[in-house]
């Protein structure tokens, strides 16, 4: 089975800021960055039939430019995207039995997700199709990250499951969104400079009043040097929506205070200074948009304050005033760090990420239906388990990064001259504690 596209648009031209910022990691780790590959697993209601599923997904590939674009360099030697009016994409197919569907999705998804994309040839897309019985069809849908990031994939997702049974919705909704050429273009006019300008003030003013770090000595590295590690717990899916219930903002912020607690742990100290990843979906034209647009930005948080609940509240509101100025040309801010980390005596970091952005990617929590039922706290701790995920030899100096897939899910991916394997594998149990602590009224920096 295949999905023709022809007569679409066609173009080439420099990239987006998003995209600039996310080419780096790929570069740096291709051809063996698959685990970065996004994946979304969406049903077709029954009596949905598969050439209308194949139109829908036509569309929405001939809307969105970031599905049909490989790269090239220039011959300044900056990466160039170059946009495909015409081309064929494979549609892998398999057949479920009664009540597989579901599962034989998710396995045809590892599947198609488990090879590096070729950036310089080929599409960005991967599809699959499931064919159950009265499940009706799955749709598996695998995106390279150059050509979306989380946020794309959410949007994509729920332009699609609204258009399966109306399907001139997708082409609707997809006419409207900002393409990855028209938000280069918006972002070399005047009014983009300026959101790049005050973008900079922003990382200059709070890397400067970024906390000292206490000296971290040189660890042996493990062999490879970087690790990422995955903490599945139902105890922080049950901590974390109870909180976010009692604190009134969303889980992200109570893992993100919840994260920089652990992380400030061992020096006492009652500041955090962070970056987080911001969606840069706040204006109309991107709310939809499938292209990359996420980049961090730095925040730093106060730990003192009265109750686990207050601490969310101000992750929220910090994070939420940071996010508007979340859109930069990366390389500026490489050498803004830079200058700040050389004019300073002491030590930061400014490496470390917290991603709640994850949690919008299509993964679903394992205890989405019943985050910890019944269960006591012990025995939901009990049932926490933990696993290697990636290890790799090209991430860059001083990398932690905390990444929450769903609330369920925490990974941390760091360089182990600095953090030892059995700290990052002890990261998510001391998460997991200081949310349970904050459920059951304990502050630990009261």
């Amino acid at each position: 089975m295949k999905l023709v596209v022809s007569g679409a648009t066609a173009a080439a031209g420099p990239l987006a800021t998003g995209q600039r910022y996310i080419w780096r990691a790929v570069e740096r780790l291709a051809p063996q960055d698959q685990h970065m590959n996004l994946r979304a697993v969406l049903p077709v209601p029954p009596g949905v039939e598969v050439h209308t599923v194949l139109g829908v997904l036509t569309s929405a590939v001939s809307r969105c430019e970031a599905l049909r674009t490989t790269y090239e360099y220039a011959e300044s030697g900056e990466p160039r995207q170059v946009v495909h009016g015409d081309g064929v994409l494979p549609v892998t197919v398999a057949t479920a039995g009664p009540g597989e569907a579901r599962q034989i999705a998710e396995k045809l998804s590892r599947e198609l997700a488990g090879t590096s994309f070729d950036r310089f040839g080929a599409w960005p897309l991967r599809l699959g199709l499931v064919q159950g019985d009265a499940e009706g069809l799955y749709v598996v849908l695998v995106l390279a990250h150059l050509a979306t990031d989380g946020g794309g994939v959410a949007a994509l997702s729920e332009v699609l499951r609204t258009s399966w049974q109306r399907p001139a919705h997708a082409d609707a909704v997809l006419s409207l969104i900002r393409q990855p050429l028209a938000q280069a273009e918006f972002e070399r006019s005047a009014e983009g400079i300026a959101l790049h300008d005050r973008a900079l003030k922003h990382w200059r003013q709070t890397l400067t009043k970024f906390p000292a770090v206490p000296s971290r000595p040189r660890l042996t590295p493990h062999e490879p040097r970087f690790l990422r590690g995955e903490f599945t717990s139902p105890c922080l899916a049950r901590a974390a929506t109870l909180l976010a219930a009692r604190s009134g903002v969303s889980a992200q912020f109570v893992l993100l205070a919840a994260t920089a607690l652990a992380l400030t742990a061992r020096s006492g100290g009652d500041r955090c200074g962070i970056t987080v990843i911001s969606s840069n979906r706040h204006r109309p034209e991107l709310k939809n948009a499938v292209l990359h647009l996420a980049q961090r930005v730095p925040v730093v948080l106060s730990l003192r304050h009265g109750s686990f609940d207050d601490l969310a509240k101000h992750a929220c509101a910090v994070t939420l005033n940071a996010s508007r100025y979340g859109l930069y040309p990366p390389e500026r801010i490489r050498d803004l760090v830079r200058e700040i980390r050389e004019s300073r005596t002491d030590e930061i970091d400014s490496e470390t990420t917290f991603n709640g952005m994850s949690r919008t990617m299509g993964h679903q929590p394992a205890s989405e239906q019943d985050p910890g039922g019944e269960r006591s706290w012990a025995e939901l701790r009990e049932a926490g388990s933990f696993s290697w995920t990636n290890r790799n030899d090209n991430e860059p100096d001083g990398l932690r990064f905390v990444d929450f897939f769903a609330p369920d899910r925490l990974r941390m991916y760091a360089d182990t001259r600095l953090v030892s394997a059995q700290q990052i594998e002890a990261f998510g149990t001391e998460v997991e504690s200081i949310l349970v602590d904050a459920v059951e009224g304990r502050h630990p920096r009261p």
